[in-house]
């Protein structure tokens, strides 16, 4: 059996391709929701004040972090698209090029949000 990293996703076939390429995005949204269920969790667990404020304040700051989330999913799908014409043309120095450009923007990018 071939690893991941040996894999030709050109030549291999498209179901399981598409199953495996699609896992890391699956749990990036999963680990999306359980971000914001264990706020409220801690919320309810140390809070004990009556009112509905705190909850109010975690689901509006939970769309804030799903926008964050999401555009750099989408940055990292529109990313894919230069990546793939390259491996496609077995142009492997091209390729090193998109993905160093791709992770120096992904770092400072996180930089930027984290600030």
């Amino acid at each position: 059996m071939l690893k991941v990293k040996d894999r030709d996703l050109t030549q291999a076939p498209l179901r399981s391709s598409i199953i495996l390429y699609t896992i890391p995005i699956i749990f990036a949204s999963l680990i999306q929701v359980l971000f914001n269920a264990v706020d409220l969790a801690v919320l309810g667990w140390f809070d004990k004040t009556p009112g509905s404020s705190q909850i109010g304040a975690i689901g509006a700051t939970g769309s804030i972090i799903s926008l964050l989330v999401n555009s750099v999913i989408g940055l990292s799908g529109g990313a894919n698209i230069p990546l793939a014409r390259s491996i496609g043309a077995k142009d492997n120095e091209r390729s090193q090029r998109i993905v160093s450009t791709a992770l120096i923007i992904a770092f400072f990018g996180g930089i930027i949000m984290m600030g």
